[in-house]
């Protein structure tokens, strides 16, 4: 779209002559805007529902994500990203009322990409709440052998986990099949996610059994309040022949179906059973 009058020009007259060389340029009139500039530089932390629900490995910041998909694409356009890791790109290129897709190898950024682009109902918020409301009058059990709904994929996965973590996530695993709708159960499984590398990546020491619960229901509340209102601020895309695809729509039914979706896809990968 913002990319024109591409020309070449080829300095030789006679192409046959021997040890001849050929030069050639290209000349390329691109309009960018001194804010995609200023973004691509930009090192603030990144913040905001659902970018920091989990810090995926070598993410660019949205905001120059945000300024890319503004220059080069319009309202209702289709942005693509084949590589889409955490999902950041998705989430501006609907934020800003374009259709997006995209595929990543990896099935922890597929589930990432899905769970962040698939919005969530005021009756997701309470359904969550109210399931939040009874984890917290329970305590995780210590004793990891009376686990018994844990498979063995689940067991592969968590075995090198020191004993408080292990004990606290086996305590957690047991609990989303409760929530009614699977988009609810995702959602607690991203946020426990965000509180595992909270608790785990580059850490020196553990948190307690009781730290991790704390974190856990803490996240868990802001964040399902932040990407309801994240997901109820996005634009009606233009050039859309289904009404019903902004969330805001009168169809939540067929919103939660059709709007505001990625047809993010993984090619390749195993994830456990769990996500």
């Amino acid at each position: 779209r913002c990319l024109s009058d591409w020309s070449s020009d080829v300095c030789s007259s006679d192409l046959s002559a021997p040890g001849r060389e050929i030069e050639m340029t290209m000349r390329q009139c691109i309009n960018v805007p001194k804010t995609l500039v200023t973004a691509v530089s930009n090192r603030d932390k990144v913040t905001g529902a659902p970018h920091d629900f989990y810090r995926y490995p070598a993410r660019f910041s949205p905001i120059f994500a945000r300024e890319a998909i503004k220059t080069f694409t319009s309202p209702g356009d289709f942005v693509l990203d084949p590589f889409y890791g955490g999902g950041t790109t998705l989430v501006e290129a609907l934020s800003l009322g374009r259709r997006a897709a995209g595929m990543d190898v990896s099935s922890l950024a597929t589930f990432l990409a899905r769970t962040k682009t698939t919005p969530i109902s005021v009756h997701d918020k309470r359904e969550i709440a109210k399931w939040l409301a009874n984890l917290e009058k329970e305590n995780p059990r210590t004793n990891l052998d009376s686990y018994e709904a844990i498979d063995a994929e689940t067991y592969y996965y968590l075995r090198n986990l020191p004993d408080e973590a292990r004990a606290f996530f086996f305590w957690v695993f047991e609990q989303p099949t409760d929530l009614p709708k699977p988009r609810q159960q995702k959602f607690v499984r991203l946020v426990l996610l965000g509180v595992g590398q909270w608790g785990l990546d580059c850490k020196v020491s553990v948190p307690a059994l009781a730290e991790f619960k704390a974190e856990f229901c803490t996240r868990l509340r802001a964040a399902t309040i932040d990407f309801l209102i994240t997901f109820r601020m996005l634009p009606p895309p233009t050039n859309c022949q289904d009404a019903s695809f902004h969330p805001c729509g009168e169809s939540s039914i067929a919103h939660q179906k059709n709007a505001a979706r990625t047809d993010a896809f993984q090619i390749r990968g195993f994830l456990p059973n769990w996500f």
